[in-house]
């Protein structure tokens, strides 16, 4: 009987220990983030994070004010963490590329879900080329996109990964998803409305260019023909991004035109592959092909 008592005066004791320790722990937090200290802010946003998640994880106790106290004790503890999470990714957003990469990659460990993600996985990426561990790039978003499905960083570097390695499929659905993204996701809080329709436009033409290389490869042309209209416009600045896509409309429309006897549409393939065969690269010389063979095509229909 004595030790169950020992026992639960231990437990009561326990409380306002971890609640006087998680209380300095965030103040000090507080002082390395104001002062920029990227070390301090680092060491500190951990302790204070098992500290938090520590008194979440105490069992709710017996009696109407005790269960009260702790009650409002967790609530602090989960302000605590979240604020750990905030003090790692403005830190880190704020810090030389070496240095970012080590505060996002901590607050990606601590919390994959974390809604400080969303603005630092661009920042990051561009860290990880800086510091010349951009082979890492693919292999944190591949692993990322489970935990952050509707980031467009994330989203527009798994899309191009797939069509690299020729996963068609996969590469479609990616783009898709991220056409669907972008056309419902309001503006960062960290961008100017200037910077964030720049961001989305460019984001909107790799999608609909990656959209409409896989529905091509698919021989989906109606679609192909869809997005890579979409596309040219907003991917005018990227020559062989365009070259490819001039072609493919080419292929796709000639496609479109014969099965459906129209020879308009047939010509209009016609000026999209001499469009593709006037820009020097790899499409130049199969569109110049092309021509000859759409044109002598539609001679035969009316």
């Amino acid at each position: 009987m004595k030790l169950l008592i020992l026992s639960s005066m231990g437990l009561i004791l326990a409380a306002p220990m971890i609640a006087g320790d998680l209380e300095t722990a965030h103040d000090n937090l507080k002082q390395a983030v104001q002062a920029k200290d990227v070390q301090a802010v680092k060491k500190l946003a951990t302790e204070a994070s098992v500290l938090a998640r520590k008194t979440i994880a105490t069992p709710a106790p017996a009696g109407a004010e005790a269960k009260a106290a702790w009650t409002k004790q967790v609530a602090y503890a989960k302000e605590v963490d979240l604020y750990t999470e905030n003090a790692l990714a403005a830190t880190g957003l704020q810090a030389e590329p070496a240095k970012l990469v080590e505060l996002i990659a901590l607050l990606e460990k601590q919390n994959p879900k974390s809604k400080f993600l969303d603005a630092a996985y661009g920042p990051y990426f561009q860290a990880l080329e800086q510091t010349e561990n951009g082979a890492k790039v693919v292999p944190i978003a591949e692993k990322a996109v489970l935990s952050q499905p509707e980031n467009v960083d994330i989203l527009v570097i798994v899309a191009d990964a797939a069509m690299a390695k020729r996963q068609t499929g996969r590469a479609g659905i990616l783009a898709e998803k991220l056409i669907a993204v972008l056309e419902k996701k309001p503006k960062p809080d960290n961008m100017s409305a200037e910077d964030w329709e720049a961001r989305k436009k460019s984001a909107l033409g790799h999608a609909h260019y990656i959209a409409g290389m896989a529905h091509s490869e698919r021989q989906q042309f109606s679609l192909a023909d869809q997005d890579l209209r979409t596309a040219l416009p907003l991917i005018k600045d990227d020559e062989q991004a365009t070259a490819a896509s001039l072609f493919h409309l080419g292929v796709a429309n000639y496609n479109v035109g014969i099965a459906a006897g129209n020879k308009a549409k047939v010509l209009e393939a016609v000026k999209f592959s001499e469009d593709a065969a006037a820009i020097k690269g790899p499409f130049a010389q199969p569109a110049s092909a092309n021509v000859q063979r759409m044109k002598g095509e539609a001679s035969r229909l009316k």
